[in-house]
């Protein structure tokens, strides 16, 4: 099983509700080069709807989601 690459950026949005996650994220997003993967750790969950259709919009790769402890989660962005 492959390991998955690193992340560049790390953001910690737990405790932020929509739109301050996609926010924090294309924030960030900005200031990365292209291929890096970003990883936001969260725990809204409208932001598990809204940041795969804002990768879509935006042109990054969503790749995927991740549990993480007390019903938070770690999404996986690259930078395209």
């Amino acid at each position: 099983m492959e390991r998955p690459a690193p992340a560049a950026h790390t953001v910690d949005a737990r405790g932020r509700f929509c739109p301050m996650p996609t926010l924090l994220a294309a924030l960030t997003l900005e200031k990365m080069r292209p291929g890096d993967i970003l990883e936001l750790h969260g725990d809204d969950p409208s932001t598990r709807r809204d940041l795969p259709a804002w990768c879509v919009e935006s042109g990054h790769r969503f790749l995927g989601f991740g549990d993480a402890p007390a019903a938070s989660f770690v999404a996986r962005i690259q930078k395209s």
